[in-house]
């Protein structure tokens, strides 16, 4: 998680507890050794004692080498735990807001997950169509490549929400944009990803059900359509598009990552290979060069 310096400087008034612009603070005053107790938690071996610098410089030192870690991602939330309001004038909401005016700009926000705030990314989830097929029939390799990184990204920011939901978009701006070169008219997408892969499996002549295939294609062919299946419940539970069901883990969002990878490359490097040896035809009004 990367922000921007006004960002930081709204994050470090909550913390410390300090006072706004306006003269008066928004969270509760955290103390020296208070504070050093909060960075600890994050991997910090600080004590407090002489020499500490001012506070407000020691938070701001911190969330400055945090920056576009997923540690910070961890300290957004942990400074906007309830708890820490509790017995206190302050109202933590108030405080969510304040600094999700900051946080907007660099496409985030604070958003309340169960009793917890998690931080959740809003922008760059969405896939635009149009990207993968290359005005001469080709498969547009940058294109895949850019989104897998940047679900590779998002896990190793610890933005595993993000992760699933990038994953299940990816996966869907692949289908739907080989459907609609393999069809000329299709029809409208209803949001419904299983029945999106199983017209797009059909036109490719990859349906499991199909004479002439061995087991082992398939089982493989259908193990697909059962990732497939998986992914869209578990981006609708877990990630940051719906109310969450339940917090993702680390693996949960590995585990979409690396389907999607899978269901993508396979379509792909299938698309190419069909398209190449005229085994599927582009429709009439996409040139391509065979």
């Amino acid at each position: 998680m990367k922000v921007s310096n006004p960002s930081l400087e709204a994050l470090q008034k909550i913390i410390t507890g300090d006072s706004l612009s306006n003269g008066d603070p928004i969270a509760p005053y955290r103390s020296g050794p208070d504070l050093v107790k909060f960075f600890n938690q994050f991997g910090a071996e600080d004590t407090y004692g002489q020499g500490f610098p001012s506070r407000w410089r020691y938070v701001q030192s911190h969330l400055e080498k945090r920056n576009g870690t997923a540690d910070l991602k961890e300290i957004c939330e942990a400074a906007l735990d309830q708890r820490h309001f509790w017995g206190s004038d302050f109202d933590c909401e108030k405080a969510v807001d304040h600094l999700n005016k900051f946080l907007d700009y660099d496409g985030y926000r604070l958003e309340q997950v169960g009793k917890q705030y998690q931080v959740i990314e809003t922008q760059g989830d969405s896939i635009e169509v149009g990207g993968l097929i290359r005005e001469d029939g080709g498969v547009n390799e940058s294109f895949i490549q850019k989104q897998v990184q940047k679900c590779d990204r998002k896990l190793s920011e610890g933005d595993f929400t993000g992760a699933i939901t990038n994953a299940r978009s990816l996966t869907e701006a692949v289908l739907r944009e080989i459907e609609g070169t393999l069809d000329s008219d299709p029809p409208s997408f209803d949001g419904d990803l299983s029945s999106l892969y199983t017209r797009v499996y059909r036109k490719m002549n990859l349906d499991p059900s199909q004479e002439g295939l061995s087991r082992s294609a398939r089982e493989i062919l259908s193990g697909l359509i059962s990732a497939i299946s998986g992914l869209a419940p578990l981006r609708n539970a877990a990630s940051d598009s719906h109310a969450l069901e339940y917090q993702p883990k680390k693996h949960h969002a590995e585990l979409a990552v690396n389907c999607a990878k899978t269901v993508v490359r396979f379509v792909r490097d299938s698309f190419k290979y069909q398209i190449e040896n005229g085994f599927v035809d582009a429709h009439a009004d996409l040139e391509r060069d065979t």
